[in-house]
């Protein structure tokens, strides 16, 4: 988001998701906000003056080119008791994008300006109604595809990074106060704070830090889904299954080996998430310049990928042979690669259903043209989801992402301000390493920030957030 635009504009956008809907909401925020919105609605909005509190008004609204009033209820804030800080104001009228176009179009005319993505939330947070670890909280519930990634954000936007920070900070403070005032009366042998307690304090600054850190590096949630890819060798059912799974026939399937060349994706939606399905060309010796790009853009997905659906046609006996050396054996791992027996309903009754690549493991079984095994595997694949969110950051991605770096180094700080005081250093040292660990820590929630971070966190926004 350009830094350059002005934070008292009153702006507009469609704060619902685009598309038909029985309501749909219009959002304006800014000091013009109740005014714009009164020129095309009646009944007459409360006095300006008379209360600040929210309140909700319903009536109609006056949309040229439109000859019918279109019914609207407003939720109305005023300044600083809204969500912006600002003066807001939410249209909430019939959802048909025609009449929300007008909505925008007729505000725009009389003097609103469009918001850019994130603007309502960054106004939020220059007004000081949000921390950083808050906004981006906002970003981590909007890009949710899972209860644990929701649970998460939730969490954050409730204070679960931003209250220990700021109660660190203020401890800090504290500590940082009495050390200076010991400075100012160094010459009268005055003790604000013996060595004892400023150990103990430091230490329990580092536990805290300590704790922080950690949820920081645990497993980020930096992608909006999971990867899940498909590989084995050509013509082993694996584009069939890929449009079973997803539910269209967006892979072209053919009898002939080698159909697949370039990786197809699409999303294949669990009972409560949804993860990023791959389809990839078939694992063979390539013989010309296009086999080997589609082979190495194959083996590419699989590094990227979270878990690997290795295909065996079970029709086929000789795919039990079948070598995976173009992949990495890195990621042969139990914890990545769920084998996945295909074509259930041309294998031989008799057929024992066992991973060749992972002889312990026995494969699921599958079949994309009758149906069999698919309810099975998309529970398999929704459990492994579940079980790797315990491992993930209790942190949203953005938040990890930006912050690591910030909670290392007041670490790092503390860890030097630790170590002056257990030796002789003089208390000026100490108080030098904590204005460092102050300094870290204010990046973290937003009390010291850039226009370029604004810019990197609020542009990830969708209109009208």
């Amino acid at each position: 988001m350009p830094h350059v635009v002005d934070p008292l504009d009153t702006i507009v956008a469609l704060a619902t998701a685009r598309g038909g809907a029985a309501r749909g909401v219009v959002r304006l925020s800014g000091p013009r906000a109740w005014q714009l919105v009164e020129q095309v609605f009646q009944p007459k909005l409360p006095d300006a003056t008379s209360d600040c509190r929210p309140a909700a008004v319903t009536g109609s609204l006056a949309l040229p080119p439109m000859r019918n009033r279109v019914p609207a209820t407003l939720f109305l804030g005023r300044a600083p008791r809204s969500y912006t800080g600002q003066d807001l104001v939410e249209v909430h009228t019939l959802g048909s994008p025609p009449i929300l176009e007008c909505v925008i179009a007729t505000l725009v005319a009389r003097g609103a300006r469009a918001a850019l993505p994130g603007e309502f939330t960054m106004r939020a947070f220059l007004s000081g109604k949000l921390d950083l670890t808050a906004a981006e909280a906002v970003l981590g519930l909007i890009d949710a595809t899972s209860a644990r990634q929701a649970e998460v954000a939730l969490r954050q936007m409730a204070g679960g990074i931003a209250r220990p920070i700021g109660q660190l900070r203020n401890r800090l403070l504290d500590l940082l106060a009495e050390l200076e005032a010991g400075l100012d009366f160094a010459e009268e042998d005055i003790e604000f704070i013996d060595r004892a307690e400023l150990r103990s304090s430091l230490a329990a600054a580092r536990t805290t830090l300590g704790e922080l850190s950690g949820q920081m590096t645990g497993r980020s949630l930096s992608r909006d889904h999971r990867r899940v890819v498909l590989v084995g060798p050509p013509n082993a059912g694996k584009s069939s299954l890929f449009n079973a799974l997803v539910g269209s026939d967006a892979a072209l399937v053919s009898r002939t080996a080698g159909t697949t060349r370039d990786y197809l994706v699409g999303e294949l939606r669990l009972s409560d998430s949804a993860v990023e399905l791959i389809d990839t060309a078939g694992v063979e010796s390539p013989t010309s310049e296009i086999d080997r790009k589609s082979q190495a853009a194959r083996d590419q997905a699989a590094l990227d990928a979270d878990l690997l659906l290795w295909c065996v046609d079970l029709s086929d006996a000789s795919s039990a042979t079948i070598e995976v050396a173009p992949l990495s054996d890195s990621l042969i791992r139990d914890s990545r690669v769920f084998v996945v027996g295909t074509k259930l309903d041309l294998a031989p009754a008799a057929t024992s259903h066992h991973s060749p690549l992972i002889t312990h493991s026995a494969a699921i079984a599958v079949s994309a043209r009758t149906g069999a095994g698919l309810t099975e595997l998309r529970e398999a694949i929704a459990a492994w989801v579940r079980g790797g969110d315990q491992s993930e950051s209790t942190v949203v991605a953005t938040t990890a992402a930006r912050c690591r770096q910030s909670i290392d180094g007041a670490l790092a700080a503390i860890d030097a301000a630790l170590a002056a005081a257990e030796s002789a250093v003089s208390d000026d040292l100490i108080a030098a390493e904590l204005r460092l660990a102050l300094d870290e820590l204010a990046h973290v929630v937003g009390a010291v920030y850039t226009d370029d971070i604004l810019d990197r966190i609020f542009s990830r926004f969708c209109i009208g957030k």
